[in-house]
């Protein structure tokens, strides 16, 4: 749990492949009673145990998927404790579901994973990363999918509610603790911010 007035809901942001689980594991290991709301794990696990692809998980329980990924949130609240939004998040429309739910409970903070990969030489890091998913987890992302969640990015940005937006690096130990330390100052000055008439 945070050290702040309440917990705090990290969003993790980006395309597939940008490094969105290592930073996950990252902030587990520092917060490991953090809850994980995630729908592509709720559709992996699916996957596995009936022999599916994920992509044909996903066409088939997706809707099943959004409901488990809001049971989780709702846990989180009800449980207040800090939570990982381990999802793409494209966009503002796209996090707002999750921003909506936790915005009274939770400080909201974004992390974008990973470097600028809206250069053409991040965006082929990203498709070699995604489609291939060798040495990292998850399964393979079809390149299409990559190039059009690359063209949906839409950056986080405070006035959706974030506390903090953050870059951080999607490798073993990309979230340091400076980086929660920056989010804690950011969260104070949010709160005080909130408290002067």
């Amino acid at each position: 749990m945070s050290t702040t007035d309440r917990p705090i809901a990290w969003f993790l942001c980006g395309p597939s492949g940008i490094g969105k689980t290592i930073v996950r594991r990252d902030i587990l290991a520092t917060s490991p009673d953090a809850i994980v709301a995630s729908s592509d794990d709720y559709l992996e696990s699916l996957a596995t145990g009936l022999n599916l692809t994920f992509q044909e998980a996903y066409f088939k329980f997706r809707a099943e998927a959004q409901r488990a990924f809001i049971g989780r949130l709702d846990q989180a609240i009800d449980r207040w404790r800090d939570v990982i939004v381990d999802r793409t998040n494209l966009s503002a429309g796209i996090r707002g579901v999750a921003t909506s739910l936790l915005a009274e409970s939770h400080h909201l903070v974004a992390l974008v994973p990973g470097c600028d990969f809206e250069t053409e030489d991040a965006t082929a890091v990203l498709l070699r990363r995604a489609t291939s998913r060798t040495d990292r987890p998850g399964p393979p992302i079809p390149a299409s999918n990559i190039l059009q969640q690359i063209a949906a990015w839409k950056p986080p940005t405070e006035e959706e509610g974030f506390a903090h937006v953050a870059a951080c690096i999607g490798i073993p130990g990309g979230f340091s603790e400076e980086l929660r330390e920056q989010v804690s100052w950011s969260i104070e000055a949010q709160t005080a911010d909130a408290l002067e008439p």
